[in-house]
């Protein structure tokens, strides 16, 4: 083989030395960049990165590193997206639903990414890919400055340490009497504590109670209205409103002379009363039924006869009946141990009739057709004189017909 010239192997050599040199600088890059390191790649988004977040920031569980942030990037107007790399030996303690929240180690140091895992065992561990949201971030120190900026160009700190000096001067020796107070606070907060849940159950229950009186507020103030009304009348008619006091107070003395004099024997003749209201009120079951019967009766009584006028109709007859009252034969008996009763009454059923007859040993002598008397002369004449007096049995003497 022909070698080649030396300005020729000098080149070669230069070249593959570039090459050489490149290589390891690409490789020292790439293992710097932890290239061939195995990692699982997922996203993380956030409403903001905040400062000090960068590229090789800790991914942290449990405050232990489990992976690093390999790259940021922008993500709409205000939006971060955070390229994060997780080691492949802690996958399996992430849950797919996990959060994050972007805070510092330190209070000036760079930020790292804490991951919020739910308790419990991973159902369905993170995977390659998997997009996950921040939960918060954390403020930044400069945010802190300008909102105390804000705060003392508002309060203006002239004035707010006047203040404070005024409040240290009015304080100043009387550090015992402020520890009285608050022992004596602390002393009601524990008598309080334990009715908080009464407290509790009042304040929800004065909900219910505020919306019944909102219902009720019109009628509260129409009847305010009307009492204002009232109380005009009242004070314009003052003058009759004492008389009409004065005769009530006349009225009420008579009524107390009036019982002074006549309460006892008022009270005693109430008291004779009582048997009798006692025995009204157990037959009272019998009133209603009866007054229902009558009319039921004469509903069908006025039915029957054709319900031309509103009462009761029928035919009058006179027919042979029994003989007239005998002593002592006829003496009435006083019957006891019956009880209220309707006795079928007000309504009597189809099936109830015909009504059955009630014999009650009363001393009224039950109707027999065996007694009847038909004789002329006897009956009719002893009837017209016992009731309408000798005058008319004279008169049918008279006519021809003899009487007793």
């Amino acid at each position: 083989m022909q070698s080649l010239p030396s300005a020729g192997r000098r080149r070669v050599y230069g070249a593959v030395g570039i090459v050489l040199v490149a290589a390891v600088v690409t490789l020292g890059l790439a293992s710097y960049e932890q290239k061939f390191t195995p990692a699982v790649m997922v996203t993380l988004e956030a409403d903001r990165s905040g400062l000090l977040t960068e590229p090789g920031g800790d991914v942290r569980l449990h405050g232990v590193p489990v992976g690093e942030i390999r790259s940021i990037a922008p993500e709409g107007e205000t939006g971060a997206r955070l390229s994060l790399a997780i080691d492949p030996g802690a996958v399996h303690l992430i849950p797919g639903d996990a959060t994050a929240t972007i805070a510092p180690n330190t209070v000036f140091g760079p930020k790292s990414v804490l991951l919020d895992v739910p308790d419990g065992p991973v159902a369905q561990p993170i995977e390659a890919g998997d997009v996950l949201r921040t939960r918060q971030v954390a403020t930044e120190v400069n945010d802190v400055f300008a909102a105390l900026q804000n705060v003392l160009t508002a309060v203006q700190p002239a004035k707010l340490n006047a203040a404070l000096g005024a409040m240290a001067r009015a304080l100043d020796g009387r550090g015992s009497q402020l520890g009285e107070y608050v022992g004596q606070l602390n002393s009601y907060l524990d008598k309080l504590n334990p009715r908080l849940p009464a407290l509790q159950t009042d304040l929800a229950s004065s909900a219910d109670v505020l919306d019944t009186y909102s219902k009720a507020a019109p009628d509260l103030l129409r009847l305010a209205d009307n009492a204002s009304v009232t109380s005009k009348t009242l004070t314009q008619t003052q003058a009759g409103l004492h008389a009409v006091l004065l005769d009530f107070t006349r009225t009420a003395a008579d009524g107390e002379n009036f019982l002074d004099q006549a309460g006892e024997p008022l009270m005693e003749a109430i008291g004779s009363l009582e048997p009798t209201t006692a025995l009204l009120a157990e037959y009272a079951p019998e009133f209603t039924c009866t007054i229902d019967g009558l009319n039921e009766a004469r509903k069908r009584v006025n039915l029957a006869m054709g319900n031309q006028l509103p009462a009761i109709q029928g035919s009058v007859a006179f027919k042979p009946g029994q003989q007239g009252y005998q002593y002592p034969r006829d003496l009435p008996k006083l019957v006891t141990g019956l009880g209220p009763d309707c006795y079928q009454l007000p309504y009597v059923r189809d099936d109830q009739l015909p009504a059955p007859r009630y014999v009650f040993d009363d001393g009224t002598k039950v109707y027999s057709s065996n007694q009847d008397t038909v004789s002329a002369g006897d009956p009719p004449v002893r009837f017209f004189t016992e009731l309408f007096g000798p005058f008319a049995a004279q008169t049918l003497g008279s006519l021809g017909v003899s009487g007793k």
